[in-house]
């Protein structure tokens, strides 16, 4: 199955890399079905799909121990599979069939956001013996920064800066700038001791080496290095396993907790929509009976303060 043009229509599009390399990754499954079934693209109707969902999550299964295939995974993977069936259907002037069109997807509920408890991270971020990885994940836990952003950061993508703080107090913050989600220019920030980490890591290099964070060939790090250095350093520290993204998300749920506004929050995890910031804010019960029952306790003391005056 030559996928050649389908990949070379995505970055026509300007879809970032690591979406396309998904969208890669979930046709070469497809294509490894159709070659044991010895089906070819005109051949496949909606029975066939729902045939390789099958094959996908018994060889998921054999793959990790029984682990189910998520109705997340799946849907992504459909999600490829609609896309790729509709580029080649107008690309063969209409002689191969969509069969994604039939095709009932998961119902998928709201995604909650990833929790880490605390007291793992504090473990995590305390255990790691490594410079390189301790900056590495310190710096994705306080700073909000999506994987593919942290692996694009260079040595001088970050600059330190002195401000006030509201209360007039002289702060040292760290400001960085990369190119994120979208192609977009982001900007976020660094807390003084993730600064004071990341300038001790940098005593340790002994190269002039553009990026900010290498490998052990001395290349740019990437994304599946840094996924299998988290998963080491749980498994080493007896923690449960955290995935990275999982970081980002403790970030905002720490400021969310914290209450800070969630303008602010949408700046600072470079969000383009408050929708998917305002998930961090979901009101918990016992904090709504505690704020409810002091705004009664005003009212009834202004109240009772008016009833005197008369």
């Amino acid at each position: 199955m030559n996928l050649k043009p389908f990949i070379q229509h995505l970055r026509s599009m300007n879809i970032v890399e690591s979406t396309i390399r998904a969208y890669g990754r979930d046709l070469k499954l497809l294509d490894a079905f159709l070659t044991t079934e010895r089906i070819s693209l005109r051949q496949v109707k909606p029975q066939t799909i729902m045939k390789f969902v099958t094959w996908m999550a018994k060889r998921n299964q054999a793959a990790s121990n029984g682990n189910k295939l998520s109705p997340a995974t799946i849907a992504r993977r459909l999600a490829s599979l609609s896309t790729f069936f509709a580029f080649v259907h107008v690309h063969s002037n209409g002689r191969i069939a969509n069969p994604m069109i039939s095709i009932d997807r998961p119902r998928l509920g709201r995604m909650e956001p990833p929790r880490v408890e605390e007291s793992d991270l504090n473990k995590l971020l305390d255990g790691i013996a490594s410079n390189r990885d301790k900056t590495l994940f310190t710096l994705l836990a306080f700073s909000g920064l999506r994987l593919s952003e942290v692996c694009k950061l260079d040595r001088d993508s970050i600059h330190v800066e002195e401000t006030e703080s509201a209360s007039g107090e002289l702060i040292v913050i760290g400001v960085g700038e990369v190119t994120g989600k979208g192609s977009k220019n982001c900007q976020f920030l660094i807390d003084q001791p993730t600064l004071d980490l990341l300038a001790e890591y940098l005593t340790t290099r002994k190269d002039e080496l553009v990026p900010l964070f290498l490998s052990r060939h001395r290349k740019r790090i990437s994304p599946r290095t840094v996924q299998k250095r988290l998963h080491h350093w749980c498994k080493t520290l007896g923690l449960p396993r955290i995935r990275v993204h999982a970081l980002r998300h403790a970030f905002a749920q720490r400021l969310a907790d914290d209450g800070i506004d969630v303008a602010v929050l949408a700046a600072l995890m470079n969000h383009n929509d408050l929708k998917t910031t305002s998930r961090y804010f979901a009101i918990k019960k016992t904090k709504a009976i505690q704020q409810y029952f002091a705004a009664m306790q005003v009212i009834s003391n202004r109240s009772t303060q008016s009833n005197k005056e008369r």
